[in-house]
């Protein structure tokens, strides 16, 4: 219905181009949409600024500046709008970054402190089997000297014993050559 406003205005049908603007003004609750307000105060000045009635025309022209004021204003804010959402997705989506390196870094620090603490487990395990190794080693060493020793005391064991029962041979038989002599000399003597 605008359009037809605007072909009526193209004519020079000014009169009824602003009986049709002033009905669909009535028709229509143009607040609740500024957009076609501002088409139509557009409209209106055009029309009465040819219709030589500059107060009307200065009027609907101040409207129009209001009106897109109010639309420029709705869509700066509108934009500010978006703008904010989209700073707040992309501090958020920095945010959520920040913290999935922050948890890889600690699962990489956990990995490589998990990695040394095997390895310093798998170095103490061999340390101990490497002195597990040589104590077994130095008992069976001892194991070994002992009965070396124990052989070594049995023998020296039967060996003084033999040495004992030639020195009691000894001892007899020296007593009994000694007796032999002596009863013969005391014969004489």
């Amino acid at each position: 219905k605008i359009g037809l406003a605007e072909t009526l205005l193209l004519k020079g049908d000014y009169s009824s181009a602003e009986k049709h603007l002033i009905e669909i003004n009535k028709k229509i609750n143009v607040d609740q949409y500024p957009p076609i307000e501002r088409s139509l105060s557009s409209i209106l000045y055009e029309v009465y600024k040819k219709q030589n009635r500059f107060d009307l025309a200065l009027e609907q022209y101040e409207k129009n500046r209001v009106i897109s004021d109010s639309l420029f204003s709705a869509e700066n804010d509108a934009e500010v709008a978006r703008l904010e959402a989209n700073h707040e997705f992309e501090k958020e989506k920095t945010r959520l970054i920040t913290k999935q390196q922050n948890e890889k870094i600690e699962f990489n620090n956990q990995l490589r402190r998990s990695r040394l603490l095997f390895y310093l487990a798998g170095i103490g395990l061999l340390i101990v089997g490497v002195f597990a190794y040589i104590i077994y080693r130095s008992y069976l060493k001892y194991k070994r000297a002992r009965n070396t020793i124990a052989e070594k005391n049995v023998a020296l064991e039967l060996t003084t014993k033999e040495l004992k029962d030639l020195s009691e041979f000894k001892q007899g038989l020296t007593n009994m050559i000694a007796h032999d002599i002596k009863n013969p000399l005391n014969s004489i003597i």
